[in-house]
């Protein structure tokens, strides 16, 4: 489902439905509605109002941030993505549904159908990249503003802790748990559905580091993947809390 990240030489962490860029015209003024402004600020705006909790949430776990990543509301073909090249000024860009195109469109349908989902196209768009996955890219913000670059996890690990950290996120908000449990029941039902790529008498995490470049040239394999990190987090959602998941990643990271 979602693109590589990128390493720490490229420091952009970017996710988005791989099979996308395979796709023609999902960006640009040929097909683009004009959503009312009023609707894109409002976009932006909750973006940084979750943004804004977790910094709080890392304030009290006495972790504050360096800097405020700034949201910025903006269709790419990588859906949705946290720019970590200066880090004292990050952005996190994040798509608007009114402005996807149709082949986009289409394809949120075709995930939702195979997860068997009675979930609108849009509400499952929304539920997972304008609310989600915008604590999913926070957590790569964290690792990056606290943990040394020589020290930081590889990238399947930062990949499968990005959604623990998103989880154990909104496992401190109130009244979160049913929006989650929405989206997850639909990462779960994909993950199970889509064939896994890893052969027998080895590891995901084996396969993935052995043959990363393979895998991120593979929408589907690198799709379960992403679908896996994310439902293996949600079905933890019951035990994982912020301040454990802080000192999970700071622990890996060798993070004092």
């Amino acid at each position: 489902m979602l693109t590589p990240p990128q390493t720490s030489q490229h420091p952009r962490r970017r996710t988005t439905l791989a099979w996308l860029a395979s796709l023609p015209a999902l960006s640009g003024p040929a097909w683009a509605a004009t959503p009312p402004a009023d609707a894109k600020e409002a976009m932006r705006a909750q973006g940084q109002a979750i943004v804004g909790q977790v910094l709080e949430q890392l304030r009290l776990a006495n972790r504050a941030a360096k800097a405020v990543p700034q949201v910025i509301v903006r269709n790419e073909p990588f859906l949705i993505g946290i720019e970590l090249k200066d880090l004292s000024k990050p952005e996190l860009i994040v798509p608007l549904w009114a402005e996807a195109a149709p082949p986009l469109r289409g394809l949120i349908s075709q995930l939702v159908q195979l997860a068997g989902s009675t979930v609108p196209p849009q509400t499952f768009f929304e539920d997972t990249f304008n609310w989600a996955l915008v604590a999913h890219e926070m957590g790569h913000y964290f690792v990056y503003d606290q943990v040394p670059a020589a020290q930081r996890m590889n990238d399947y690990v930062q990949e499968a802790e990005a959604n623990r950290f998103m989880v154990a996120f909104w496992n401190t908000q109130p009244r979160a748990r049913e929006q989650l449990d929405r989206c997850g029941e639909v990462w779960q039902a994909l993950a199970t559905r889509m064939p896994s790529p890893v052969p027998a008498g080895t590891t995901p995490e084996a396969h993935f580091i052995k043959n990363y470049q393979a895998l991120s040239e593979d929408p589907m394999a690198y799709g379960w993947y992403q679908f896996k990190w994310m439902a293996d987090a949600w079905r933890e959602r019951d035990t994982l809390t912020f301040a454990g998941e802080l000192q999970r990643v700071l622990g890996r990271g060798n993070v004092g």
